[in-house]
């Protein structure tokens, strides 16, 4: 049979080996053929989008496909701004549901909130009419739970982590939901679903990762689970990959048709509901360093499970004592399996926040890949948010070290873990490369391969994620002229509209779901939570947008990048926040000006001088009105550290 031919013209093709491209060609699921529109061969049809950009599309490497289209479709906890407003809102959407409805919803966030008190379970009673109602927290560890709900389910005071005043977290959280989502059909949860991927399809993604957590009391989950990789397999959708997430599985998630087993198999649960296995306490509740549900031994027992049927294993771990106890584990596994097994296996870690150096060592050496959410970093950490209330300004900015990760040859997979934070790839690009500690930021084209190639590579693909002939057509084009990922990463630009998205050669249908077009498709269940997001607010929440720059202390000493010469964050011009959004049109930079590289802003006074001489001073001033006296490279190596003066100010 013969495959269709395409030509596909634009403005321009993001093609390292052709960067005069302005077309591809296509051979059924195939690329044949790059280069200048003019040049390109005969084909059966062709596709115009005029000036736009064609990049390749992206990867989501972890998602909750039911819960994204859940949230989508219907109520967002999320969006309330206090306990109060919470169950004004919950009253306001129960008040429309038959009166034996189940109020399921996902993603309130009470760090968010002038006074963090969540509602009780008589409160969320009264909201509810007398309804049933189960609302879980942004991270999904834990819920809160109205009294009636509580007075149905009497077993779950069996289970860890159930408290009587209806907050739940650990295993009474996770059957809790599960007994509240066993009333809904599983032909329901999948026309949720298919919105959700095509709603990914308009955003640029031709491919996600599911990370299922199958639960014994749910009854549809295999049935729901066996539909998702249907989804995938339709020609107008992304694809899908599917980790079963039961332990010592293998066998199982091999006969549904899994692509591996385990992906959100939590070794500990999240920062936010201090559940996340920390080697110290949590800075705002002493004495807790939060939950381990795996051992060393439990997870080698799970790996040697998965490579006996040939399948590979992830695991979730967040805090730094999850992560040791999954390289522990690996470490076990390895008196049993050859290293060069376990290194082919593409065995992977779930967001891998708080990495040690020692467990950065041995991911590289058992050749793990790290699927990582670079909007947790923008929505939750630095000096400010979340993460330092929960663990301190010094652990929030150390967690996350993308740059470090990848330096040292840990391959990154960006994702979302939707509906946790939304389904927004460019703003993943953006926060990988605008960290809130800048040593952390990933190079704008190392953040971009991260969020396509590296998807591809983590899932054992090696013909995608690539504009060369020979690979897979899986490509988005894009409402840009710009060429460059350093300027598609800019944090104060607007995010590019999806023009199309092509998966194995197959346009996808598309379909952007706000809060304008959504319709709900469950009569008893309400889902909710992602569309206000804070982490959609980029220029509010990444390093210094909209706040004021701080630089280094006199008593700090330079990072890794100031020790090779390259300043992080030396200083600043007093306008950054406010500079042109088209940083790409550069002018001749005065004495107080700031030049981009690699993402970080780096001080004109690093610039050698025409004569080859290293400048002494950089006269930038600092917000205070101080200025940064900077030693030569040299002196600046023996020091180990930047000398602060107090002159007059000579200019903003």
């Amino acid at each position: 049979m013969t495959k269709p031919t395409i030509v596909w013209r634009a403005g321009h093709v993001h093609c390292p080996t052709a960067p005069d491209a302005t077309a591809i060609a296509t051979e059924g699921d195939t690329i044949t053929w790059i280069g200048e529109a003019g040049l390109a061969p005969k084909a059966d049809r062709t596709v115009d989008f005029g000036d736009a950009l064609i990049t390749p599309a992206f990867v989501d490497s972890h998602a909750h496909i039911g819960g994204t289209g859940a949230t989508l479709l219907g109520f967002r906890p999320g969006e309330a701004r206090s306990g109060a407003d919470l169950l004004d809102r919950l009253a306001s959407h129960a008040g429309e549901l038959p009166t034996d409805a189940i109020v399921l919803a996902h993603g309130w966030d009470e760090t968010t909130w002038p006074e963090p008190v969540l509602p009780t379970p008589d409160e969320l009673e009264r909201a509810g009419g007398g309804r049933r109602v189960y609302l879980s927290r942004t991270c999904g560890h834990t819920g809160i739970a109205s009294a009636g709900f509580l007075a149905d389910h009497p077993e779950l005071a069996a289970y860890d982590g159930y408290d009587a005043s209806g907050t739940l977290s650990r295993d009474a959280h996770r059957q809790a939901r599960a007994r509240a989502m066993a009333v809904v059909p599983a032909s329901q949860r999948l026309q949720t679903s298919e919105a959700a991927l095509r709603h990914a399809a308009s955003l640029g993604i031709a491919a996600l990762v599911e990370n299922f957590i199958p639960i014994d009391s749910d009854p549809a989950a295999e049935e729901e689970f066996r539909g998702l990789l249907d989804l995938g397999s339709k020609p107008h959708l992304p694809d899908v990959y599917g980790w079963w997430g039961e332990p010592q599985a293998a066998e199982r998630a091999r006969d549904l048709g899994a692509y591996g087993c385990g992906g959100d198999l939590s070794v500990d649960g999240s920062i936010g509901a201090r559940t996340a296995a920390l080697n110290e306490d949590y800075s705002d509740d002493p004495g807790n360093r939060g939950v381990l549900y795996y051992s060393a031994e439990e997870i080698r027992d799970h790996l040697l499970n998965c490579h006996h049927y040939a399948m590979p294993a992830a695991f979730h771990a967040i805090g730094d004592a999850a992560i040791d106890t999954v390289v522990e584990g690996f470490s076990l596994a390895a008196e049993t399996l050859p290293l060069t097994e376990i290194r082919s296996a593409r065995h992977r870690i779930e967001h891998v926040e708080m990495l040690s150096t020692e467990s950065a060592a041995a991911m590289v050496h058992f050749g793990l890949h790290a699927s990582v959410q670079p909007a947790f970093d923008a929505a939750w950490g630095g000096e400010e948010a979340m993460y330092a209330t929960r663990i301190g300004e010094k652990r929030s900015l150390e967690a996350n070290p993308w740059s470090q990760m990848h330096g040292i040859g840990i391959p990154l997979a960006l994702g979302s873990d939707s509906p946790v934070t939304a389904l927004d790839p460019w703003g993943g690009v953006k926060a990988a490369a605008n960290h809130h500690n800048p040593a952390h930021s990933l190079n704008p084209e190392a953040a971009f391969s991260a969020a396509t190639k590296g998807g591809w590579r983590a899932l054992g693909v090696p013909d995608a994620g690539k504009l060369t002939p020979g690979m897979k057509a899986y490509f988005a084009a894009w409402d840009l002229k710009d060429a460059t990922p350093e300027q598609w990463s800019d944090a104060l630009a607007p995010a590019p509209e999806c023009l199309a998205t092509v998966a194995a050669g197959e346009t996808l249908t598309t379909e952007r779901l706000t809060s304008e077009n959504t319709t709900m498709l469950y009569v008893t269940q309400l889902f909710g939570g992602q569309e206000s997001r804070p982490a959609l607010n980029w220029l509010s929440l990444l390093p210094y947008g909209g706040r004021r720059p701080r630089c280094r202390t006199p008593d700090q000493t330079p990072g890794d990048n100031e020790r090779r010469g390259r300043l992080d964050l030396l200083c600043f011009h007093a306008n950054w926040t406010r500079r042109r959004r088209r940083p790409h049109r550069r002018q001749r930079p005065g004495p107080a000006s700031v030049v981009r590289r690699s993402g970080r802003a780096v001080a004109e006074g690093d610039r050698p001088r025409k004569d080859g001489a290293p400048r002494q001073q950089c006269d930038a001033g600092h917000p205070d009105g101080s200025a940064l006296v900077r030693r030569s490279r040299p002196e600046a190596a023996a020091h180990q550290h930047w000398d602060w003066e107090k002159p007059v100010c000579k200019g903003t």
